[in-house]
């Protein structure tokens, strides 16, 4: 029986990780995107005055 229960309490510590891992992951992810849309944003900006020239 108590090892059924310490089981249980590490899959319930697993599962609040692993939660707080994929969000922390999902931030990350969002800030790499806005970044680098940002980036790809003003470098493309730069290639069309380019091309105007």
């Amino acid at each position: 029986m108590y090892i059924n229960y310490l089981i249980y309490q590490l899959t319930e510590l697993y599962n609040f990780t692993s939660i707080i891992f994929v969000l922390f992951l999902f931030a990350y992810v969002l800030c790499i995107a806005y970044f680098w849309h940002r980036k790809r944003k003003h470098s493309s900006r730069l290639f069309n005055l380019k091309l105007i020239k």
